[in-house]
């Protein structure tokens, strides 16, 4: 039962007479003058939290606020353990909710952007448009594109005399149909703010430009086409990451002239090629 906040003692988080003794957790072993804490914490550094303690841990409402006023999150813990909580954006959106057995996070659209069954330990990302984007279970994850068809599995290891060898199993005919919409970035706000999804976004794209280079050694010519259709990419990450490339590699005379279209890539191109000159000359 929550306790009387009225009744309970309350302190700073600058209290000179507090004092954290598990540096990596901070919701366990706090003491107060040299005996467990039982009262409330509260720091207005940054954002308003308070936080109930009993004996030494979190136990009870946890609560947090942006400057304006406006819920931050909220939480309820036991003997130190988060059981669950709720966080939201400022604009008072929804923003993620977890529990023991489930975490999800939506974009401050209210789109549901990533779920994560802790009891299976099951792992999903979706499109915009509410489509599947990737499934992780089993040590396995399945990406797709935005139509339903399979892109590309990423396995687990395999240990093959005396290595750890990985075979990513990418369907290049969905990924040729799909692959310039598929660098696009569905929530960039919520990568920024979640490094869990934002890492799982990440990877996505980077098996996409590492399925490339095996383009590159089966067509060349078809490769050259994605190079050429990617330096007019929406996205300015994209058309800055092909610039790169085209300059370390030295790929000028396999692409198009500069034209309105490409104008943009070819600026970047000018810059990677100068600091590749100046750095690598001999690459």
């Amino acid at each position: 039962m929550p306790r009387n906040f009225a009744t309970m003692k309350i302190i700073t988080s600058t209290d000179p007479d507090l004092e954290y003794r598990n540096e990596y957790d901070l919701f366990r072993d706090v003491y107060f003058k040299g005996e467990p804490f039982t009262g409330i914490i509260k720091d207005e550094d940054s954002y308003s939290e308070q936080t109930e303690f009993l004996n030494g841990k979190a136990n009870g409402q946890y609560i947090c606020k942006f400057k304006s006023g406006e819920t931050h999150s909220v939480a309820h813990y036991e003997n130190g353990e988060e059981i669950w909580s709720k966080s939201y954006y400022e604009s008072g959106h929804l923003y993620e909710v977890s529990d023991q057995e489930q975490s999800k996070l939506w974009s401050e659209s209210g789109q549901l952007a990533y779920e994560w069954d802790l009891k299976a330990n099951i792992r999903k990302t979706y499109f915009k448009d509410g489509q599947l984007k990737s499934l992780s279970r089993n040590k396995t994850t399945e990406y797709y594109a935005q139509d339903g068809a399979l892109a590309m599995i990423f396995p687990p290891d395999k240990y093959i005399d005396l290595h750890y060898v990985r075979k990513i199993d990418y369907k290049d005919e969905v990924l040729l149909r799909n692959y310039s919409d598929l660098l696009n970035k569905e929530f960039p706000g919520l990568e920024k703010l979640s490094q869990t999804y934002g890492s799982s976004e990440s990877h996505y794209r980077h098996l996409i430009w590492m399925w490339f280079w095996e383009i590159f050694d089966k067509d060349q010519r078809q490769y050259f086409a994605i190079v050429n259709n990617l330096m007019k990419h929406p996205d300015k990450d994209v058309v800055d990451t092909i610039a790169g490339i085209i300059a370390i590699h030295r790929f000028e005379s396999y692409i198009e002239k500069e034209n309105t279209e490409n104008a943009a890539c070819y600026k970047l191109i000018k810059k990677h090629r100068k600091y590749q000159d100046q750095n690598f000359p001999d690459r």
